[in-house]
């Protein structure tokens, strides 16, 4: 196993036993050394010598550990230092995550002489219960979602009034106005997840895969001028694209949301994008 001390002494003679040492290498010269668990590397230069070791620390209880040792011998002395680097397993695989994230929308809605057209940025917080998650090989999760949200969204709304003419010649309205509101919302969607993981990497240790997520939410939005709170509610669907690491449960989602509130009068869309991680 590596060691600042013995990497030190191993160098220590070579260093000291020529004082013209530096003067008499005109070219540096590298070797690298590799076994099982570790690998070292080498340089001698005119300015002294230096050696990097990296090895594997890795016990049952963790997914990666790398252990770095650096020793440099030079005209200003001796320097040693030593760096670990280490991923711990997770005991038991859980059943349930809670994810935070960033969301983004666009806003989009007709009626009887009306249009909205609008964006949408905030942050939502997704708690996920269910099918305990599955290992290395892959498989699939089923569980219940519930994600509260908060959003801060600008639309510009158009209205036409009704054209009405008493004669050919004599009409009146048909002139547009529009407006831009801007709005705070909250809102609180829940409903059925599915996802699929695959077989796990060996080189990054993740699985990828593919979900869908159907549910309701309902939200209240609050103009920030004067204006009366509105309310909606209507199905969500979300089309996922999910990351698991199995060793240490990290789990992020990307995922496109489809938000349609039924009315009689009106037709409202909310389309977006929302990325989240534990």
């Amino acid at each position: 196993m590596w060691s600042p001390a013995r990497a030190a002494l191993a160098f220590a003679p070579l260093a000291f036993a020529s004082p013209s040492f530096a003067q008499q290498r005109a070219a540096s010269v590298t070797t690298t050394t590799t076994t099982t668990t570790s690998t070292t590397h080498t340089t001698v230069s005119r300015d002294g010598v230096s050696s990097t070791t990296t090895e594997d620390c890795a016990d049952p209880n963790s997914v990666r550990c790398t252990r770095t040792g650096d020793v440099e011998l030079g005209p200003g002395g001796v320097a040693i230092s030593e760096t670990t680097e280490r991923v711990v397993a997770v005991s038991e695989p859980p059943s349930s995550a809670t994810q935070s994230g960033l969301q983004l929308s666009m806003v989009v809605g007709s009626g009887e002489n009306l249009s909205i057209l609008g964006g949408s940025v905030g942050g939502q917080i997704r708690v996920l219960s269910g099918d305990t998650f599955p290992g290395g090989r892959g498989g699939g999760w089923t569980g219940f979602f519930l994600e509260p949200a908060l959003a801060v969204t600008v639309t510009s709304i158009e209205t036409t009034s009704p054209r009405v003419c008493v004669r050919p010649s004599v009409c009146t309205g048909g002139t547009t106005d529009a407006s831009t509101v801007g709005s705070m919302m909250l809102a609180a969607s829940a409903g059925l997840q599915f996802m699929h993981f695959d077989e796990m990497d060996p080189a990054t240790r993740e699985q990828g895969g593919l979900g869908l997520a159907l549910g309701v939410q309902a939200a209240a939005t609050k103009p920030f001028e004067d204006g009366e709170t509105s309310t909606s509610l209507g199905p969500v669907i979300s089309l996922l694209r999910p990351s698991y690491n199995p060793g240490t449960a990290r789990l992020e989602t990307d995922s496109l949301n489809l938000f349609i509130v039924p009315s009689d009068d009106l037709f409202l869309m909310v389309l977006g994008y929302s990325g989240s991680t534990n």
